[in-house]
């Protein structure tokens, strides 16, 4: 899941532990019920691993979200180091982020 308000990426508790993820801190994150304490991950994110040309692999500090649906939530963190395309009308985005030339769609 793409969020463009969102300063840093992160993950669901179900993707770290499937990971086997260590916390290596903890920040505090602004929801809707207020400020709230959570974990923090030191993980490698590849974008587009599944295509046939993948970006280079980003070396992140994620925060465990309350997320559904998906296990990861990524943020301007990781959309800042590339070029974002939202099609409104088509309801479709390209993502071009560096290495490998491949846009993610």
């Amino acid at each position: 899941m793409i969020d463009t308000a969102a300063e840093k990426s992160g993950i669901s508790g179900a993707m770290a532990q499937a990971l086997a993820a260590r916390p290596i801190g903890r920040n505090r994150v602004r929801t809707p019920a207020g400020l709230i304490d959570r974990p923090v991950y030191a993980i490698t994110v590849t974008v587009g691993s599944d295509l046939p040309v993948s970006a280079d692999p980003i070396d992140l500090d994620v925060i465990e979200v309350d997320i559904e649906g998906t296990d990861m939530l990524i943020g301007r963190d990781v959309l800042s180091r590339g070029e974002l395309v939202w099609y409104g009308p088509d309801a479709r985005f390209e993502l071009v982020l560096p290495g490998g030339g491949g846009q993610f769609r």
